[in-house]
């Protein structure tokens, strides 16, 4: 009686747990199986991006390079241009600097027409 019971009970939770364990055990197999193959997966994405900066890298440096040489050409040609604009282009005189350079011009006029006149007053003198 009471041993058939215990041998029952025995055997009943010998089996659940060895079901329990099976299932435990299958659920891990798939579990790691499941965790392997993403892991591989990111691996390779890994791998995959990491190749993919590094060509991003070396494309960058070379753009800095070429960056910096346009920069330098740009320099020399804003250069260039200036030294154009001060030959190229008369700066605005004021008022004063004006009637300075007007005032010359008719004084260097007025000397020329002296001038002229005296030698026609010679011309006439010496005929």
């Amino acid at each position: 009686g009471i041993l058939q019971k215990v041998w029952s009970d025995f055997t009943r939770a010998v089996a659940e747990i060895t079901a329990n364990e099976k299932e435990a055990k299958e659920d891990y197999d798939d579990y790691k199986a499941n965790t392997e193959k993403d892991i591989d997966e990111k691996e390779k994405l890994v791998e995959k991006k990491d190749g993919l900066v590094k060509g991003l890298s070396s494309s960058i440096g070379k753009l800095m390079e070429e960056e910096e040489d346009e920069q330098e050409k740009l320099g020399l040609a804003k250069d260039e241009l200036e030294k154009l604009h001060g030959m190229c282009i008369v700066p605005a005189m004021s008022y004063e600097e004006k009637r300075a350079k007007r005032q010359q011009e008719i004084d260097g006029l007025k000397e020329a027409s002296d001038y002229l006149e005296d030698l026609i007053q010679e011309k006439k003198a010496a005929d």
